[in-house]
């Protein structure tokens, strides 16, 4: 992943989180249910660990160049 995916999965993570706690809280107050609150955090958590943990293609558009060894390991 390389440093543009690091900063898109972070946007990404902090974005759905904040979503599903918002509607999480409101179905729960609405409902005066608090497990129905956890388990929409829930959802919310393993979604977002799908979208974000795996090193996603889309997250490594930008790879850094690397230089080239300016001795080879065999050479000595």
């Amino acid at each position: 992943m390389d440093f543009r995916g690091q900063r898109n999965a972070e946007w990404l993570l902090v974005r759905i989180l904040i979503v599903f706690a918002a509607v999480s809280f409101v179905a729960g107050y609405s409902q005066g249910d608090f497990q129905l609150m956890v388990n929409i955090n829930a959802v919310g958590l393993l979604l977002t660990a799908l979208l974000v943990i795996p090193s996603w293609p889309f997250f490594n558009r930008n790879p850094l160049p690397w230089l080239a060894p300016l001795h080879s390991a065999h050479e000595k």
